[in-house]
């Protein structure tokens, strides 16, 4: 999925594809996890979190593959994707998790 949003500048239909394949995988794995499987452990907060986490990074790959296929396919940079690209580090490198609990306390 990340490298979908990186090279989605290049190949557009790959977005309506990913949507697709990630539909036909929950369905999946809605059906496993319903009628198939057991829970012999339980499932660890610090993995969710990190799955959160990894899952902000498509943030900024996406911009930033606009900006290496543009400058390899135009010559050029659209200063939007530059834009998008710093609010997407800035918001992957905010303490987020720090943040909620302040407020909640």
């Amino acid at each position: 999925m990340w490298f979908n949003f990186m090279y989605s500048t290049l190949l557009p239909i790959g977005a309506i594809v990913t949507i697709v394949g990630l539909s036909c995988y929950y369905w999946v794995d809605k059906y496993n996890l319903l009628r198939r499987s057991t829970v012999s452990r339980h499932v660890s907060g610090r993995l969710i979190m990190r799955s959160l986490n990894l899952l902000d990074f498509t943030l900024f790959l996406k911009p930033m593959g606009s900006m290496i296929f543009d400058s390899y396919l135009k010559g050029q940079f659209v200063p939007s994707s530059l834009v998008m690209l710093i609010l997407g580090v800035v918001y992957v490198i905010i303490p987020k998790n720090y943040i909620l609990k302040r407020i909640d306390n």
